[in-house]
């Protein structure tokens, strides 16, 4: 890439981002895989605490 330019490294820049966001998405999805193998429960702790009030 360096050797097309400045503008050909500002356009792959967002491959980066995309990188990062897509090891989160594999994150979520293995924790929610593993999850689902030992069957355990999941829930959404701060939408409780909002409730009561």
């Amino acid at each position: 890439m360096r050797r097309q330019g400045p503008k050909a490294m500002a356009l792959a820049a967002p491959i980066v981002i995309e990188f990062v966001y897509d090891l989160f998405q594999q994150a979520v999805y293995l924790r929610a895989a593993a999850d689902s193998l030992f069957r355990r429960t999941t829930s959404w702790h701060h939408a409780n605490d909002t409730l009561g009030s």
